[in-house]
């Protein structure tokens, strides 16, 4: 599709005299016309599509031709009209929408703009809103274009150009969707030019000025110079309804009120409160005193309500939307009808008693029919009294009330006055729309009634039913509170009956767009006190709220930055993340470098004069090979099977395939030999160190790293704050005092200080010992020897690796010169062992290479070097050899996907780097950081922290400071901590980007393939935490890190009959549990874990639904199921599901299984898993909801809601905590999803 971004005619000259805003749209579209497929537009757009852009971002001054021009489009003459659209641009139908561009999220993000951001977009607002719901208009956001020349097209594409057009291409799509098209909206509408769509669209103004001229003209005609004029007085009180009148006057730049307000009465210009109050006033004096001007106030209080009516019904398109709906059959085929339960219309009681009409009833009803024609629906409704749901005596039984509906309702016709009316039976699905007068003279309605009337139709005809409308005199605060909580959908006064077609347009477009079926899944509280028209939004399964979680681009890798935004403003829990593999990759670097400096110290290791056949040169040789092995492969074969292939060669004995699992634990053992003083988490610390450099993280967390030695510095400096009374913060947080993080942050930084200290005098490695003294010789604090410390050895460590790479390929070179070196043998070992590897099987798709084909271009006669003697390959990072692959790739191989693929990099990661007290911090810090980030400020993670004692620590001291680590790194991020280059300034300002504070659990865990040694050993460490276990609970939400559970996790295919017996104490000490089960084995693993083993979690439970009765017991009990999308798509091959014409599902066992789940009532929690296993935007729990929702071919807000409270509803704490945290998460959910706007 050719995209063409031009400046509207009418208003050249308004934009920057710098690179305009067109330049940068049109230069970015050129770019990424070659790295994108556009969305699925084309048919519906042809093949050009020309657009206007009209600027308004913030800073602009607000030019009155603007203003005009627009007016003269909506309401002007037809001269005006003509001239302002510049006809001869017109030519041929080219020029289909108008775009306005801006900063904002979107036009609904505006309300909650303030200060200096306010500009030209509020003063157009109406306008803006008009066009955009004619779908002659989209508002774009965008980041604002910098000073400067426009892109070019051989250059990458800026961010905020991407972010222009990203949002462009978002807005096109749900433009032109069939699936997300207003209510009679077809293509050939949206491809038809602007001027049909703007006479259309002036043609419904004029209607509806004529209308209200006609039914309304003493209130009106004081307005009513022209169409125009009555359109600004229109735009000027729609900004006061939004803001005060100094603000409105503000916003346009003119204080004498001479523009905006020029029509408007003076006393009317300062608001409706100022009228009422007023009006109060006067009325309190007696009767006698109140002046004549009380009945012109009262007039104008009447037309401030009429003209904010009108300002609503165009802003939203109302009217043109109601018409399209009333051209489209009702669901039995017949025109669309309206039901009024109102007793003082009805004619007679049913029971056989007359019911006087009620004075005045006339008047509404006569409103009614007119506003009924004016929206082209039926001039004629039924009325009938509310008799026709009766109460029995008592309680009431139900059963007999859905009887008495099912069997018919008795309504009468409206008609004209003194015309019979017919008593007739309906059916309550013969509606589209039911109003309810809640206030009756004769039997009580109110609130029961309407909840009863609610239950009726969702148990009978379910979220197809007729929605409820209170449409009454009286103005209760308690009947608005109760029947919107109880089923109604909206609450219009009749004397704002003007207001009814806006509310039935919002409760009609949510019931036909489908809302969720997932009711028998709790979802927040504070989702019933919305309004239901944003509630409805909510829920429905169609337009911009629904979260369909696609990509963009494949190409880019980009998802809608809406969805995206949304879900990471929302405060989550992750339940199901391991430690290892949640580390980013540039802490892991640093972790690596100072293990390998820690071993190199212990044992003397001086590089340049190392041997070939030294343990640290087998490590760097196997590298070099790995990285030679994947470039003579054309990038064919995985990365870590080049590193099995190249650690192999150094192996005494080679097994006749790659393992199953543990695959980096058998490439670490084939690189050492008996006697060698490394130890495996020695060598699995220097070959990553000897990767390399991992690149730069993302421009979002660039200004959040920090490297240790900037983090241990900082931390050094709180500690030497003075100390805080404890005694004082305990006695101030248990009477509800506010929590002081700055504090907090100085007294656990105080005990962490302490406690290195005593795992430095308690260190039980002599290995290693004697370089720990060595390192805080002298120092006065533990923490500021680090800082210092930690600094020195990794860089100098650093140097010594990339040395070691450099003697490594010259030893590959010039294998003659060096003894115990034998090239020949090596390439000898090379074909033997890509056979008995079987390492052919490996190789994608498109390569066809048996082993001695294979083996000849792995082969050392290949290599080739440089004028410095090194390889020519390129040096790969640790991810390259970690990440999974892209599995909907072609060139995936069979060996691509499955648990054992999955966890093959794992053993680069994880425990091997954590058997130092400082990598111990780093980990929590960056863990704690990503979780910050991306506002997930509950998480669970597990470890095996027995296995942190290979060096010196014991497991006591390892997870105690392990569980610091992670309040430490929380309070440290939340007071924001500001960084003057290398030195730290410990502040108590909130840094800009105001992180929330985060609260992390310990899960101690055990693996099924590892057998019941090692399990028994965390089970008794997770005894003695249990027995220590506070009995006194705060309620607050935050709490210090502390080990709450277990977790067994690991090769599903081992039998492990161990278990039961091995997990008996904890049964004793009342400990949860959580159990991977039902991912790679089938349901029986699940029933195994449920009822031999008591799981109340389960980890993944893909399998479940094979086992219906499991299932429902599983939903009966509340077990919870922990599923992690992006691996289970890895490990289980699910993909989006296929259908057919018919709506068939082809591919009902691929397909994801959470939507089945939530149907039936599931606790369903999504979680990480093993983040830096995957791709960079595939590791953060935000895209696990996004691919969530990609699964199952959309989520709706309200399911996502859902999912996100049974995060923090099972979590392992106990009840008190989870209703604290759970009240914590409400307040800031309900803050963002009460604005209505994505």
């Amino acid at each position: 599709m050719n995209l063409i971004f031009e400046a509207w005619p009418a208003l050249t000259g308004s934009f920057r005299q710098e690179a305009t805003l067109v330049q940068y749209l049109n230069e970015a579209v050129q770019v990424l016309s070659k790295e994108t497929e556009w969305p699925n537009i084309d048919p519906l757009y042809g093949k050009t599509l020309k657009v206007w852009v009209i600027d308004v971002f913030p800073g602009k001054a607000a030019p009155v031709r603007l203003l005009e021009a627009l007016e003269n489009l909506l309401a002007g003459d037809d001269q005006t009209f003509r001239e302002t659209l510049g006809a001869s641009d017109l030519e041929g139908g080219t020029v289909h929408r108008l775009v306005f561009v801006g900063n904002s999220a979107s036009i609904g993000a505006w309300e909650e703009e303030r200060g200096s951001v306010y500009s030209i977009k509020k003063d157009i607002e109406l306008y803006i809103r008009m066009f955009v719901s004619a779908r002659l208009a989209m508002y774009v956001s965008a980041v604002e274009p910098p000073k400067g020349n426009a892109p070019k097209s051989d250059t990458p594409t800026p961010a905020y150009v991407r972010s222009a057009i990203s949002s462009f291409l978002l807005e096109l799509r749900d433009l032109g969707g069939a699936a997300t098209c207003r209510a009679g909206t077809s293509p050939s509408q949206i491809q038809q030019p602007l001027e049909t769509g703007l006479i259309q669209l002036r043609r419904s103004v004029t209607d509806l000025f004529s209308f209200m001229q006609a039914r309304e003209g003493a209130l009106i005609t004081p307005f009513l110079g022209s169409h125009r004029e009555l359109l600004s007085n229109v735009n000027a009180v729609y900004q006061l309804g939004k803001r005060s009148a100094e603000r409105a006057y503000e916003v346009i730049g003119n204080k004498d009120r001479s523009t905006l307000m020029a029509g408007l009465p003076n006393d009317m210009s300062a608001g409706t409160y100022s009228l009422r109050s007023r009006l109060n006033q006067w009325l309190r004096q007696p009767r006698s005193k109140r002046p004549k001007e009380v009945l012109k106030l009262a007039s104008k209080l009447q037309q401030y309500d009429l003209l904010r009516d009108i300002g609503r019904l165009l802003s939203t398109g109302v009217v043109t939307f109601m018409s399209q709906l009333a051209a489209k059959p009702g669901p039995l085929g017949r025109p669309r009808r309206i039901l009024l339960i109102d007793q003082s219309l009805t004619s007679a009681r049913y029971d056989g008693g007359l019911v006087s009409k009620s004075e005045g009833s006339g008047h509404v009803t006569e409103k009614l029919k007119d506003l009924l024609e004016l929206i082209n629906w039926s001039d004629q409704f039924d009325v009938a009294g509310p008799g026709i749901a009766p109460f029995s005596n008592g309680f009431g039984d139900l059963t007999f009330f859905d009887a008495t509906l099912l069997d018919g309702i008795k309504v009468e016709t409206f008609a004209e006055a003194g015309k019979d009316r017919k008593i007739r039976k309906a059916q309550i699905d013969d509606y589209d729309i039911i109003l309810v007068e809640v206030d009756s003279r004769q039997d009580y309605v109110g609130p029961p009634y309407v909840h009863r009337l609610s239950q009726f139709i969702d148990r009978v005809f379910g979220t197809n039913g007729p929605p409820i409308i209170i449409f009454t005199h009286t103005e209760s605060s308690g009947d608005i509170q109760q029947t919107l909580n109880l089923g109604a959908e909206a609450y219009v006064l009749k004397e704002r009956i003007y207001q009814l077609p806006f509310q039935m347009q919002q409760a009609l477009s949510f019931r036909d767009k489908h809302r969720a079926e997932s009711r028998l899944t709790s979802s927040f509280r504070a989702g019933s006190a919305l309004k239901p028209e944003i509630r409805g939004k909510l829920q429905v399964q169609q337009g911009a709220g629904y979260v369909r979680g696609e990509y963009l681009s494949q190409v880019t890798g980009e998802h809608d930055s809406r969805e995206e935004r949304w879900i990471r403003e929302l405060p989550k829990a992750d339940l199901h993340c391991h430690i290892g593999t949640c580390v980013s990759y540039a802490a892991i670097d640093a972790l690596a470098l100072n293990t390998v400096s820690h071993y190199f110290e212990a044992y003397d290791v001086k590089v340049e004069a190392l041997p070939p056949q030294a343990p640290a040169a087998r490590a760097a040789l196997a590298v070099i090979l790995a990285e030679w092995f994947r470039k003579a492969s054309d990038q064919r074969l995985p990365q870590m099977v080049c590193l099995a292939l190249a650690a192999s060669l150094f192996a005494e004995d080679t097994p006749d395939a790659l393992p199953r699992f543990a695959l980096g634990d058998k490439i670490i053992s084939w690189l050492r030999k008996p006697g060698d003083p490394i130890r495996a988490f020695e060598m699995t610390a220097l070959v990553a160190a000897l990767m390399g450099k991992q690149p730069s993280v993302s421009a979002e967390q660039d200004n959040l790293i920090l490297h240790p030695q900037q983090y241990f510095r900082a931390l050094s400096e709180i500690s030497k704050a003075n100390p805080s009374d404890a005694k004082r913060m305990a006695a101030k947080r248990s009477k509800g005092g506010l929590f002081d993080a700055r504090q907090e942050l100085e007294r656990t930084s105080q005990e962490v200080n302490s406690k290195l200290g005593e795992m430095l005098r308690s260190w039980n490695d002599p290995a290693t010992h004697q370089g720990l003294k060595k390192r805080y010789e002298g120092a006065e604090e533990t923490l500021d020897s680090l800082a210092t410390s930690f600094e020195v050895a990794v860089s100098k460590t650093a140097i010594e690796v990339e040395q070691l790479r450099r003697m490594a390929s010259k030893w590959l070179i010039e294998s003659h010169k060096f003894a115990g070196f034998d090239r020949q043998k090596l390439a000898h070992k090379l074909t033997e062992n890509i056979r008995k590897l079987h390492i052919c099987d490996h190789l994608d798709q498109d390569a066809t290479w048996n082993v001695e084909q294979l083996a000849g271009r792995l082969g050392l006669g290949h290599w080739q070097h440089d004028p410095n003697d090194r390889l020519k390959v390129p040096r790969l990072p640790l991810s390259e050899y970690v990440e999974l692959p892209d599995i909907s790739s072609t060139r995936a191989s069979a060996h691509d996907m499955g648990l054992q693929r999955y966890l093959w990099g794992a053993d680069l990661l994880g425990s091997e780097h954590f058997q130092y007290p400082e990598n111990l911090l780093v980990a929590a810090f960056a863990f704690t950081l990503d979780n910050a980030v991306d506002n997930v400020i509950y998480s669970e993670v597990r470890c095996e922290t027995t296995g942190y004692t290979r060096c010196g620590m014991t497991k006591f001291g390892a997870t105690d400071l392990l569980c610091r680590g992670f309040d430490l790194a929380s309070l440290f991020i939340k007071c924001g901590i500001h960084f003057n280059g290398m030195g730290a300034t410990y502040t108590a300002v909130v840094a800009e980007q105001n992180l929330p504070l985060v609260r992390t659990s310990v899960l101690l865990a055990g693996k099924r393939h590892k057998g019941a040694g090692p399990t028994r050993d965390s089970v008794a460490l997770l005894e003695y935490y249990l027995q220590q276990r506070p009995e006194d609970v705060t309620g607050t939400w935050w709490g210090h890190s502390r080990v709450v559970g277990f977790d067994i996790s690991g090769d599903e295919s081992k039998p492990a009959e161990w278990m039961a017996e091995v997990l008996k104490p904890l049964a004793v000490l009342s400990s949860p549990i959580t159990i991977h089960a039902g991912e790679a084995a089938d349901a029986a693993s699940i029933w195994q874990a449920v009822y031999q083993l008591h799981a109340r979690r389960i980890g993944h439970g893909l399998k479940l639904r094979d086992d219906k009765r499991l299932l429902g017991y599983c939903v009966t009990e509340g077990i919870c199921m922990e599923m992690c999308p992006n691996s289970n798509v890895f490990t289980n091959g699910f993909f989006p599901a296929q259908t057919n014409p018919q709506g068939e599902i082809l591919n009902p066992g691929g397909v994801y299984p959470l939507r089945d789940y939530l149907r039936e009532g599931l606790e369903v929690a999504i979680s990480t898993d093993n983040r830096y296993i995957h791709r960079d935007g595939r590791r953060t729990l935000t895209s696990e909801y996004l691919t969530a929702a990609r699964l199952c071919q959309g989520l709706t807000r309200w399911e996502v809601l859902q999912i996100v409270k049974a995060g923090f509803k099972n979590a392992f704490l106990p009840k008190r905590e989870v209703a604290a945290l759970l009240a914590s998460v409400e307040e800031r959910v309900y803050r963002i999803i009460s604005r209505g706007w994505y």
